[in-house]
C-alpha cells in the first residue's frame, strides 16, 4: 500500500470561490471539494476527514477501531462473572494488538 500524507492535516476554505480543501501541514493540497455541495456540508465533510486522518495518526490498522472501541466498552461492563471478565480483557488486548498490527494471541490476555 502507497503511504498517504503525513498528519496533521487541515482545512482551508475560500469563501469566494465555494471550495474547501484539505491541506497537510505544510499547506499543500490533498484534496477538495467541487461546487455540488452546500458549503456548510462541504466545510463539515471535510472537518470530519481531517478529524478521523488526524486521530489515528500513527496507528498501523484502522480498520481495526471499531472492535477496540467495542471490547473497550464491554470493559465498562457491570455484573460480569469472572470467566465473562477474563474473556473480555483478553478481546480487548486483542483488539488492541490488531490496532497496532501485532499478531492476537489466543486464550491468553
Amino acid at each position: 500500500m502507497t503511504n498517504h500524507t503525513p498528519e496533521p492535516w487541515k482545512v482551508k476554505t475560500n469563501k469566494l470561490a465555494n471550495v474547501v480543501s484539505i491541506q497537510d501541514a505544510t499547506g499543500a493540497y490533498i484534496a477538495g471539494t467541487g461546487n455540488a455541495l452546500e458549503n456548510s456540508e462541504k466545510l463539515a465533510n471535510a472537518a470530519r476527514i481531517v478529524q478521523c486522518v488526524n486521530a489515528c495518526a500513527g496507528i498501523e490498522n484502522p480498520e481495526a477501531l471499531p472492535d477496540v472501541i467495542r471490547e473497550l466498552r464491554n470493559l465498562l461492563s457491570y455484573g460480569q462473572s469472572k470467566d465473562s471478565q477474563d474473556a473480555t480483557i483478553v478481546r480487548a488486548f486483542n483488539a488492541l494488538a490488531k490496532l497496532n498490527g501485532e499478531a492476537v494471541t489466543e486464550g491468553k490476555a
